[in-house]
């Protein structure tokens, strides 16, 4: 098993026994790992897409 698709399996199952879904958890681990190699002054936009994606995940849309 490949890096990768144990820490998807780990995360979403972190996830699952915190009650989110397994979709969303899969959505929020593909953008981690689409920005993993940003450098640090350029991680804002990564933080901002991060916290818009959780609270609509939090009002269900």
């Amino acid at each position: 098993m490949d890096d990768v698709k144990l820490l998807r399996q780990e995360f979403i199952a972190h996830g699952k026994k915190q009650g989110l879904e397994e979709a969303f958890l899969i959505k929020i681990l593909d953008y981690l790992l689409e920005n993993q190699f940003l450098p640090a002054g350029e991680r804002g936009s990564i933080r901002d897409q991060l916290s818009k994606m959780i609270r609509a995940y939090a009002r269900g849309d």
